[in-house]
C-alpha cells in the first residue's frame, strides 16, 4: 500500500472557535503596550472599544458582539489568538488588530477584501497592511504543511493526544523564525482557493513578506514569565480545538499501522522481499519517526545499494543529523537518477534551516 498523503496538510481554519471568545482576560498591568495599542487603534479608527479582551488558543483575532440586558447593551469581546502573537511582529499585530476591530475576524488564511482595507491603509499605510496580510497568508501555508503537521505526527501511532500541544505549536513557530516565508507565500498565492486574497494584496500594492522585526510581538511586548503562564493557562482550550483533528488523523493512518504490523511480522519471519522492506521502512518513517526508519534503511542498504534506499538514509538523517545528511544529499542531487529532484528539495530545506533568519537548531524527531 502507499503511505497516506501528507501533502494536504491541516487546515488552520479548524483552529478557530465560534461564539464568544474564551480564554484568559488581558491584564493591562501585565501587557500595557498591547492594551495601549488597542485603545489607540479604537480612537484612530473610530471604533468602539471592546468591553473585554481575552487571549485565546485560536489561530485568529476576532471580535464577537452580542446584546445583553434585554438587548439594551452591547457586549464586545475581542479574542486575541495566542499563536498569532508568535507569527507577527509589533507593527504587523497593529495592522492585524485594526482589521479585527473593523471586520470582526482575521484568521489563517485571511479572508476576502474588506471595506475597511482602504481606511486602515490610509491610517497605517498600505505597505504595512499588505505585509501583514502577506505574512498571514504565508503563515497559513506554513501551519498547514509544517507547524500542524509536526504537532500531529504522533497522532499517526497513538490515539491519546500529547500534552503541551500549544507549547509545541509555539516552539514550531519560533523554531522556524522568519526564514524563507516567501516560498510559503508563493505557494499560497498559487492556490486557486486564495485567488481573492491575491487580488486583495494586489490592490494594496502587491504581496511582500520582507522587512519587519525578527522579534515576534510576544517577545517585544510581553515579559517571559507572562508568556509561560499564558501558554500553560491556554493549553486546555487548545486541546479542545486539537482533539477532533487528532482523532481524524489517527483514523486516517489506521490502514498504514495495520500494514506496518503485517510487514514487521513477515520481516521477523524472514519472508520479505526488497520492495516490501522498502515499504516497511517508509511506513516506519512516517509512523515512528526518522531514527528507527534510518536503522531499517541502513540495514537494507548493506544488501541492496539502490538510490531510493540511499535517499531514505539521507532523508531520515536530515531530521536528526543534518550535517551528515548534507554530503549524501549533495551526491544524490548531482546524479542523473529521477530521485535527484527530491534530494535537491531536501537540500533546499536544510539551507532554510541554517539561514540567518531562522531560529532552527539541530532538528529532532517529533515528540512521542
Amino acid at each position: 500500500m502507499e503511505v497516506p498523503s501528507t501533502q494536504a496538510g491541516i487546515d488552520p481554519r479548524r483552529f478557530v472557535g465560534s461564539g464568544v471568545p474564551c480564554g484568559v482576560a488581558l491584564d493591562r498591568e501585565d501587557a500595557p503596550a498591547l492594551a495601549r495599542e488597542i485603545d489607540a487603534l479604537c480612537v484612530l479608527l473610530k471604533r468602539p472599544a471592546p468591553t473585554q479582551i481575552v487571549f485565546t488558543a485560536e489561530c485568529a483575532l476576532r471580535m464577537h458582539e452580542e446584546r445583553v440586558l434585554l438587548g439594551l447593551k452591547r457586549q464586545r469581546t475581542l479574542g486575541i489568538g495566542w499563536p498569532l502573537l508568535f507569527m507577527l511582529d509589533a507593527d504587523e499585530i497593529r495592522a492585524a488588530l485594526a482589521l479585527a476591530l473593523c471586520t470582526d475576524r482575521l484568521a489563517l488564511p485571511p479572508e476576502d477584501a474588506s471595506a475597511a482595507d482602504a481606511q486602515i491603509a490610509a491610517r497605517l499605510g498600505a505597505p504595512l497592511l499588505a505585509r501583514t496580510l502577506s505574512r498571514l497568508l504565508a503563515a497559513a501555508e506554513l501551519a498547514r504543511r509544517d507547524w500542524f503537521a509536526r504537532l500531529l505526527q504522533p497522532a499517526r501511532k497513538t490515539e491519546q493526544t500529547v500534552d503541551g500541544g500549544l507549547r509545541n505549536l509555539r516552539r514550531a513557530i519560533e523554531t522556524r523564525g522568519r526564514a524563507d516565508w516567501q516560498s510559503a507565500l508563493d505557494i499560497s498565492l498559487g492556490d486557486r482557493a486564495n485567488a481573492a486574497a491575491a487580488a486583495r494584496l494586489q490592490a494594496l500594492g502587491g504581496s511582500d513578506v520582507r522587512g519587519g522585526s525578527h522579534r515576534n510581538v510576544a517577545q517585544a511586548w510581553l515579559w517571559e514569565g507572562l508568556i509561560e503562564r499564558l501558554t500553560t493557562a491556554l493549553e486546555r482550550d487548545f486541546l479542545q480545538l486539537l482533539t477532533p483533528v487528532w482523532v481524524e488523523e489517527y483514523a486516517r493512518w489506521a490502514p498504514a499501522r495495520a500494514r506496518a504490523r503485517a510487514l514487521e511480522g513477515a520481516r521477523r519471519a524472514r519472508t520479505l522481499d526488497v520492495a516490501d522492506q522498502i515499504e516497511l521502512a517508509a511506513l516506519v518513517e512516517q509512523l515512528l519517526g526518522a531514527r528507527p526508519a534510518n536503522a531499517l534503511y541502513r540495514d537494507l542498504y548493506t544488501r541492496e545499494r539502490r538510490p531510493e534506499i540511499a535517499l531514505g538514509i539521507a532523508r531520515t538523517l536530515s531530521v536528526f543529523d543534518p550535517q551528515r545528511a548534507r554530503p549524501l544529499l549533495e551526491k544524490l542531487s548531482a546524479s542523473a537518477h529521477p530521485l535527484s529532484a527530491s534530494a535537491r528539495a531536501l537540500l533546499d530545506e536544510l539551507s532554510i534551516a541554517s539561514a540567518p533568519g531562522s531560529r532552527q537548531t539541530m532538528a529532532t524527531d517529533p515528540p512521542n
